[in-house]
């Protein structure tokens, strides 16, 4: 008698140190959910999940069954794969009270939308189409849900993924939020980095929070060089690195800041996560051609016109780009005509138009160069200006090349007076990064020597096609700024001394 009462003491003393082990787990798991990283809610996941393994209550597999789906969603923010948690959450359902209407809830996460940044066009296109019936429903299914039996927290967090990804405003949100539903409220309408830094010093665990902020710091990046931006991405990526919709944000603060070897390498890991990410695909190629990797360019456009996207047309002209580079003028002629039936822009007309003017086919050339000068960037459209002056001189209309080889200089000697204001804005001001700065600097003064040198190809050009015409006066002063140019000593020596004997020959044509 004595050893079974001791034995029964005993057996309970265990379980009692069991039922408070395990009421401690809880309030721990409780914890994690409200805090809402992710780190968070697959730890909490965990505890509910041993917990209800060893025949925890019924509201622990309502627990559970919440962090599913609170993981489906923050998976989704991610524009990661959400099918694991959410197919743990539909087992879980049937065993759920029905009054909580579970599979309801799952409905609802349904129609919450993933990262648009790390989906392809045309899936987020499709998941908006699918999504038409629930947004009928919405306004219902988010008063019903506020008045479930739902814990408040998953309430909240999923009424404004709900709203918010489907571009709905949030509504106003009562003090106190707990960091979980202050996390998901401040990349709502807009993003609100200072409430995502409390969240952060609140949960040092929720790294989620760099990504929004990064994405916010990147419209400085121009002028700062973005450093705050990636120290953020960074934070971001080392604990997400799969997140496509991170990887192709990331990608696009290098594209700013003019490093497009890291560029590229972002956009190739959103392109191996999401291979029909056609924005990576074109910003991949632009970075690859503005880096003159003409072969690796025309790979990659041709990938993105493969994808026939709403950027094929881009993919034409990046290619018909490269093509022209490496002078495979019949290549180049081919996508320039696709490109210029699919969009009359500006810089498509442009291209087209130099191709044209080097295969001798100056009538089209000509048409097309005026088109793009007649387009509201046409007065800055310094390469349509020259290479229409260029067509005029090639068909024998001197006077109106000279005309149009002086509105190309005053063109290019614009763009030069601008870019050395930039310069002079740069210099004067206090740099937060200095050495991006003296890398803008340099990039600014390259691009302005380039401009000049163009202004003086002008001039000596107008001063030909003035010569040809007997516009000798003219002529000189062109010549006069043209040989500010040293490089150009010898042509110009030459034309003077043609010009000397009159008429004058006419001999050669325009100078590139």
């Amino acid at each position: 008698m004595l050893a079974a009462a001791v034995l029964a003491i005993g057996c309970g003393g265990a379980a009692r140190a069991r039922r408070a082990a395990d009421a401690r787990a809880l309030a721990a798991a409780d914890a994690q959910v409200l805090a809402g990283c992710y780190d968070c809610l697959r730890a909490a996941r965990d505890a509910y999940e041993r917990l209800a393994a060893g025949g925890g209550a019924d509201s622990v597999r309502v627990r559970l069954f919440e962090t599913e789906v609170l993981l489906a969603l923050r998976q989704k923010e991610l524009a990661l794969d959400a099918t694991a948690p959410l197919e743990r959450a539909r087992t879980l359902a049937p065993r759920l009270p029905a009054a909580l209407e579970p599979a309801r809830v799952l409905a609802m996460v349904d129609a919450v939308l993933p990262d648009p940044d790390g989906l392809p066009l045309q899936v987020m296109a499709g998941h908006r189409r699918r999504n038409l019936p629930a947004l009928g429903r919405m306004d219902g299914d988010v008063r019903w849900l506020a008045a479930s039996g739902w814990s408040p927290a998953a309430r909240a967090y999923l009424a404004l993924a709900l709203e918010c990804s489907n571009g709905r405003r949030p509504r106003e949100r009562p003090a106190g939020d707990p960091p979980l539903v202050t996390y998901r409220m401040s990349f709502c309408a807009r993003v609100d980095t200072a409430a995502l830094r409390r969240v952060h010093e609140q949960v040092p665990g929720f790294v989620e929070t760099a990504y929004y902020r990064a994405q916010s710091a990147t419209g400085l990046a121009a002028e700062t060089g973005g450093g705050e931006a990636r120290a953020l991405f960074e934070v971001a990526y080392a604990r997400f690195p799969d997140a496509p919709g991170l990887t192709f944000a990331f990608g696009w603060l290098e594209t700013i800041v003019g490093d497009c070897e890291a560029a590229v390498r972002r956009y190739d890991e959103t392109i191996a996560r999401e291979p029909a990410h056609e924005r990576a695909w074109l910003q991949r190629t632009v970075c690859l051609s503005a880096m003159h990797q003409d072969s690796a360019a025309i790979a990659s456009a041709t990938r993105l016109i493969a994808l026939r996207s709403a950027y094929a047309s881009d993919g034409y002209y990046w290619r018909a780009l490269s093509h022209l580079r490496r002078t495979e003028l019949a290549a180049a002629r081919g996508d320039a005509d696709t490109a210029k039936a699919r969009s009359r822009a500006a810089n498509v007309l442009t291209l087209a138009g130099v191709i044209e003017h080097d295969q001798g086919d100056l009538p089209v050339a000509e048409r097309d160069l005026r088109e793009a000068l007649d387009a509201p960037s046409g007065p800055a459209n310094c390469t349509a200006a020259s290479y229409l002056a260029r067509v005029l001189s090639r068909v024998e209309r001197w006077r109106e090349s000279a005309t149009q080889f002086e509105g190309a200089m005053g063109c290019f000697d614009g763009k030069v007076s601008q870019l050395r204001a930039r310069i002079e804005e740069l210099l004067a001001s206090a740099a937060r990064n200095p050495e991006y700065t003296a890398a803008r600097v340099a990039r600014l003064a390259a691009d302005s020597a380039e401009q000049r040198r163009s202004y003086h190809t002008s001039a000596f050009n107008a001063a030909s096609m003035h010569a040809r015409t007997g516009g000798f006066a003219r002529a000189s002063e062109l010549l006069d700024i043209a040989a500010r140019d040293s490089a150009r000593a010898d042509v110009i020596a030459k034309l003077r001394e043609a010009m000397k004997a009159r008429p004058v020959a006419r001999t050669g044509g325009a100078a590139r």
